[in-house]
């Protein structure tokens, strides 16, 4: 139980760490910066490999719609451009939230039946607090505090259902077609990973335009704590997650 109880601390954790980075510019690049890479990396490194493991070449053409369909809509469709953006985020924080769910069934493994020792809380535990932070930093700028507070309760809750009903989720959470939707729910956040940051949303629903103005690039010192920050945090998981798989 009390790996339950680490897990929704270090999810709770994620929104007043950001309302605090917040208060400094130098401070919120870096976690900016960390957000980005690690979300990115986590999903490089470890979901897409672990779906490829299953379905095969069809994992990467799942991802490749994933993020490139939302992107081509835009395109031909400019009046559901603001619509498709809104979809892609609403897929991958979907996608996040379950996420929980499965966290929640692998510390009940490890709390009940000792699989993976030690590490594997370890490696679910680290990475809990930049879900929640990833998150937040998605849903509040897009659908106000409110609904991002409700979110952050959403994976809390999925954590908890997974670790009571393990025995019940285990088996559907290993199927192809869920293997399938993670695959899908990959592209896309990488979709909206490259849209989110440096970028400027303008939707114009009179006129329907859409458009994304990229900021120019400067890379300082925060930005470069932050990627090293992530890169560390990415190196422990894979090395966790390759040692305890």
């Amino acid at each position: 139980m009390w790996l339950l109880l680490a897990a929704l601390f270090a999810t709770i954790i994620g929104p007043p760490i950001y309302a605090l980075a917040k208060q400094n510019a130098a401070l919120k690049k870096s976690t900016d910066t960390f957000i980005l890479i690690v979300t990115a990396g986590i999903i490089i490194f470890q979901v897409l490999p672990e779906t490829f493991a299953e379905l095969g070449i069809w994992s990467i053409v799942l991802a490749i719609v994933g993020t490139g369909l939302p992107g081509v809509i835009e395109f031909l469709f400019r009046k559901a451009a603001q619509k498709t953006h809104l979809l892609t985020l609403t897929l991958g924080v979907l996608g996040l939230m379950l996420h929980g769910v499965v966290d929640g069934c692998a510390l009940t493994l490890a709390d009940y039946n000792n699989t993976g020792g030690k590490l594997l809380p370890i490696a679910i535990l680290l990475h809990r607090t930049p879900i929640s932070l990833t998150l937040w930093w998605l849903v509040k700028p897009e659908f106000g505090t409110r609904v991002a507070l409700m979110v952050i309760m959403t994976l809390l809750l999925g954590t908890i259902l997974g670790y009571l009903y393990s025995e019940q989720l285990i088996t559907s959470l290993q199927q192809p077609s869920f293997m399938a939707f993670e695959a899908l729910v990959a592209g896309t956040l990488l979709h909206v990973l490259y849209h989110r940051p440096g970028h400027q949303h303008e939707h114009h629903q009179n006129s329907g335009s859409h458009k994304h103005e990229q900021t120019q690039l400067v890379i300082d010192k925060p930005m470069i704590i932050g990627s090293l920050l992530a890169l560390f945090t990415i190196i422990i998981l894979l090395n966790l997650h390759e040692i305890v798989g």
